[in-house]
């Protein structure tokens, strides 16, 4: 029974609620609709119009404080060419509404959105709306005065910050870019802006703040300035010279400098670079030297950079002045102690010479020798203050002709001898260092071979013994040895063997040291650096005696009087001042430390005193006797001036 109510029940609804739903008298009203128009045109400050502005309208809704805000998109779309877009909005018929439209102008205006709120319209109406852009004209030029054409700049928004200073916000415009006409044209709404002047999108920047008004026109000029780059070597520019270029930043409080462009001089050897306001560092680098100049430039300003070039030949030759072509030579920066880093390696051309740039300072040229392992060594000073000369120098790799006899005076002819590098055992006799080469004498006994600056140690084939010589480079050596079939003794015969003899030393030495010109018992070189009398006239002053009788006898072979000089060292007189002498061993002790390193001054107290006296009387410079310490006699002679000797 309960079930038949129910579906009875059911039942009469259903019918009850069919009736309601298609009786005609029950029937829904239609909602009708029409379209209302925006026109919406976009013009400048000049009433010119504005394309390629992006549009959007929103319903405008309210929330429950009353503020505004966009509801949902209706439509979007761009103002095209003609600055003019008819847009429809569909409405329920005898309505309005209220919606948003916004615009920007640019693709690449990220931020710099205008917005139009309460635009009502009436179903069915249409509207005109007049989108107003400010126009501000944007000139860039350098500090000639001209145009700079294709210059990118970007604008942000402004703030201000707790110090009350503006500073950048948001980007507005990313890349704008100057036209041929050297100006860029951006419509902006009203509000406070920062241009941002860089280069190459980079740092450095340079800021200019400008403020726009609603319907406003600005021209705002802009002066880039310029540094002109110029590169010379004797007098010619130099093309495609590399150089790099660094901006001075600060970074928490410390001075950095960041790299902002690499760049060259290019086919003209010129080159023009416009840059903001600041401070700069130019370098310039060709793999062989590098040059650092600092500059700064403000608004406007014209900076020419010449710099002229260190450059040098350095020629290599043989003894009788040939050059020597294909030599592989290696230059190093010049070290205390030992080769720096290596900054060139050249051939020699078919003139003898290689040629470079080089910052200015002291180096080390390597020569290979004629016998594996062995090399010649030289230092060179660059000076870039020659202006538009090159600094030159000359190599002569010289010669040593040994002449070998037995102990009856007869040469030992065709006969194999073999040369080593100087060594002595624990007992300070000779020994064999590292071999060089085997060589054999001609039917004269003599040998003509080619080794450095150094002491050696010869072994003859068929004879007992070691015999030691020792070799200046840069002239022709001639060496005499007796091979009597039981070597020398020790070091000390030799060393004291090879300063005494003139004979190992350069030729113009050899002339004025064993050569009396005038024939008054004096020779050339004591007349020239010791006494200063005339070599070409027996008695100099003319009073009837010869200038070495007037010396003996305690007279002035230069005038009247009595003779009071007396020689010490060199030929020079000695120091006033035992002190004096003391500090200038003491500051000499520790050059030669610096160069040679602490422990390897290797000089017994007896021979000090004449590498002290090299120093303070023979005018020799620290250098030359570091070398004559580390690889034997050559640079320095113990009773020769060092004027004399260079020679």
């Amino acid at each position: 029974m309960k079930n038949l109510t129910y579906k009875t029940i059911l039942y009469f609804s259903v019918i009850v609620i069919g009736v309601l739903v298609f009786a005609p008298g029950f029937a829904m009203a239609k909602t009708e609709y029409t379209y209302s128009n925006f026109q919406l045109v976009s013009v400048d400050s000049f009433g010119n119009k504005v394309t390629s502005v992006r549009y959007s309208i929103y319903n405008q809704e309210t929330d429950i404080n009353g503020n505004s805000y966009a509801g949902k998109k209706i439509t979007t779309g761009i103002i095209g060419e003609s600055g003019y877009k008819e847009v429809k909005i569909k409405m329920p018929v005898d309505t309005e509404s209220k919606y948003l439209i916004t615009f920007r102008n640019g693709k690449n205006v990220e931020y710099q959105t205008f917005h139009y709120w309460n635009q009502k319209i009436k179903a069915g109406e249409t509207k005109n709306i007049k989108l107003l852009f400010s126009t501000v004209d944007f000139i860039i030029k350098d500090s000639d005065g001209e145009l700079v054409k294709d210059k990118a700049f970007d604008i942000y928004s402004v703030i201000t910050d707790v110090a009350g200073n503006q500073v950048r916000d948001k980007r507005i415009i990313k890349g704008a870019k100057t036209g041929n006409d050297g100006k860029a044209s951006i419509h902006l709404k009203p509000g406070n802006y920062i241009m941002l002047v860089s280069y190459n999108n980079k740092l450095p920047v340079d800021e200019y703040i400008f403020t726009v008004k609603e319907n406003d026109y600005k021209n705002i000029t802009y002066t880039l300035s310029n540094i002109t780059i110029r590169v010379s070597d004797n007098g010619y520019y130099k093309k495609n010279m590399p150089f790099k270029l660094y901006y001075k930043d600060n970074v928490g409080g410390q001075t950095v400098y960041r790299y902002i462009a690499k760049s060259n001089t290019g086919e003209y050897a010129i080159k023009k670079i416009y840059l903001p306001n600041g401070d700069y560092k130019i370098v310039i680098n060709s793999g062989t030297f590098t040059k650092e100049e600092y500059f700064s430039l403000k608004s406007g300003q014209d900076i020419n950079f010449s710099y002229n070039l260190a450059t040098f030949k350095f020629k290599l030759q043989d003894i009788d002045g040939n050059p020597l072509k294909n030599y592989n030579l290696k230059v190093y920066k010049y070290g205390q102690s030992a080769k720096g880093e290596k900054v060139l390696e050249k051939k020699t051309d078919s003139n003898g010479y290689i040629k470079g740039a080089l910052n200015s300072g002291r180096y080390y040229v390597v020569i290979p020798g004629s016998e594996k392992g062995l090399e010649y060594t030289t230092s060179i000073y660059i000076d870039e203050d020659e202006g538009y000369k090159d600094n030159k120098f000359t190599y002569t790799i010289g010669a040593t002709r040994i002449y070998l006899k037995n102990n009856t005076g007869q040469a030992i002819t065709d006969t194999k001898f073999s040369v080593y590098n100087y060594k002595t055992n624990s007992k300070g006799e000779l020994a064999k260092g590292k071999g060089i080469n085997t060589y054999t004498t001609d039917h004269n006994g003599l040998s003509l071979i080619n080794l450095p600056t150094g002491k050696y140690v010869i072994e003859v084939k068929g004879y007992k013994g070691l015999y030691s010589f020792a070799v200046v480079d840069q002239q022709l050596n001639r060496i005499f040895l007796n091979i009597n079939g039981e070597g020398q003794a020790n070091v000390s015969q030799v060393v004291a063997q090879f300063v005494a003899n003139p004979l190992t030393n350069a030729n113009y030495i050899s002339s004025i040291y064993l050569t009396d010109t005038d024939g008054d018992g004096l020779s050339d070189f004591e007349e020239i650096y010791i006494y200063n009398t005339n070599p070409h006239l027996m008695d100099t002053d003319g009073d009837g005696y010869a200038d070495k009788t007037e010396i003996q006898n305690n007279y002035n072979p230069l005038g009247n009087g009595q003779y009071t000089y007396q020689a010490f060292s060199y030929g020079q007189p000695r120091l006033n001042s035992v002190a004096k002498e003391q500090n200038l061993a003491q500051s000499l002790k520790l050059d030669l430390e610096a160069r040679l390193g602490q422990g390897n001054l290797k000089i017994s107290a007896q021979n000090w005193h004449t590498v002290v006296n090299s120093y303070i009387y023979g005018g020799y410079t620290v250098d030359e006797i570091a070398h004559t310490i580390k690889y034997g006699p050559g640079k320095v002679h113990p009773s020769i001036p060092a004027s004399a000797w260079r020679k």
